[in-house]
């Protein structure tokens, strides 16, 4: 009851926009909480075809995430080579999509106005 498993295709395959995952856990707590912020819906048939090919054909998917991690780590060095260029701090990663900024050196003030101010002149 204390192991939940949760993947995405939209995450865990970099198919952004693809809405489509699971959860596996016998935690009713848990379940009851994901129900509350999930809106359920039945997947098109395009998309289960499609994920489905993707999922059984023979060496594709080792593929296409072995294509998907390299595109990432090179995204990932580029990014990082212009976050020290630029003298902006960041939590090193190794593996994931999002790269944590460490602002607080750029914050006008260490408050919330800071913070305020610091998203207004990014935006």
């Amino acid at each position: 009851p204390h192991v939940h498993v949760i993947w995405g295709f939209s995450k865990d395959f970099g198919c952004a926009g693809w809405r489509v995952g699971v959860l596996v856990t016998e935690n009713s707590q848990v379940n009851s909480a994901v129900r509350g912020l999930v809106h359920p819906s039945e997947c098109s048939t395009d998309t289960v075809n499609m994920l489905a090919r993707l999922l059984s054909a023979p060496g594709v998917t080792a593929s296409y995430c072995d294509a998907h991690r390299r595109n990432l780590a090179h995204a990932y060095g580029s990014l990082t080579q212009s976050l020290i260029e630029a003298g902006i701090d960041f939590l090193p990663n190794t593996s994931g999509l999002f790269v944590l900024l460490d602002l607080r050196k750029h914050l006008p003030t260490p408050d919330e106005a800071g913070e305020d101010a610091l998203w207004r002149r990014i935006l």
